[in-house]
């Protein structure tokens, strides 16, 4: 695989859905002890637009680890129109609705 594959693939702005990590946890979460399935427990946030990483919250890994918010590669997130419309009905800056 060409390391340099990901600077010609267009990527849309990360807007923190969270999708990829529902699905599986990525190797990082794996080494810290998430089961091989299902949703990622450091998963964090409960709404599409608010998600983060509990690993990267913590500062057990950095955003660049997991590639955090560089964005989407993904044409199968069916969740990024809800994130989408999650942030731009918010009056508050990055904190999730209670």
């Amino acid at each position: 695989m060409n390391p340099n594959l990901s600077e010609h693939t267009a990527y849309s702005a990360c807007i923190r859905s969270g999708f990829c990590c529902k699905k599986v946890p990525c190797g990082h979460a794996l080494v810290q002890g998430a089961p091989s399935h299902g949703p990622c427990i450091f998963l964090r946030g409960t709404k599409a637009g608010f998600h983060s990483c509990g690993l990267v919250d913590d500062k057990v890994i950095t955003p660049e680890d997991i590639h955090a918010a560089t964005g989407c590669c993904s044409t199968l997130n069916t969740d990024r129109h809800q994130a989408v419309a999650n942030v731009m009905n918010v009056s508050y800056r990055g904190k999730e609705p209670q």
